[in-house]
């Protein structure tokens, strides 16, 4: 279960179901270009999108594995995932349609970030690697 909470007032804002993740919450995030969505993630292999206007959510994204971070671009409402299966994935956030997935480390990938305008991505991994996505 997630809880969006107004940090000035304390007021809940939003509160998700408790079936909406089968594990605890791993990383949540904020979409800068909408300012109406966000996501959470967990461990199992579920990503919700949630409307934060409406605090329904908008679509599900099942990963083959447990996902370990989200990262939104800046000005669009794509959302790329890191999963423990090694791959690095953009979705669209509006329809949960999968755009793109790139491969290529042999270990977990520990983190990701958008760079060069935000055409291209670069990740960490345990196997001793930095790539670089376009």
């Amino acid at each position: 279960t997630a809880c969006l909470t107004n940090a000035t007032t304390g007021k809940v804002i939003s509160i998700t179901g408790p079936n909406d993740h089968k594990e605890s919450i791993e990383t949540v995030g904020f979409c800068q270009s909408t300012h109406t969505l966000y996501a959470t993630a967990d461990l199992a292999n579920t990503v919700n999108i949630w409307d934060f206007n409406t605090s329904s959510r908008r679509c599900q994204l099942i990963h083959p594995d447990g996902i370990l971070k989200i990262i939104w671009h800046y000005t669009q409402p794509i959302l790329y995932t890191i999963c423990l299966d090694n791959k690095v994935r953009q979705y669209d956030a509006r329809t949960g349609e999968l755009l793109n997935t790139w491969a290529g480390h042999t270990n977990t990938i520990l983190d990701i970030q958008l760079f060069h305008h935000q055409k291209k991505i670069i990740s960490s991994a345990d196997d001793h690697t930095v790539l670089i996505y376009n």
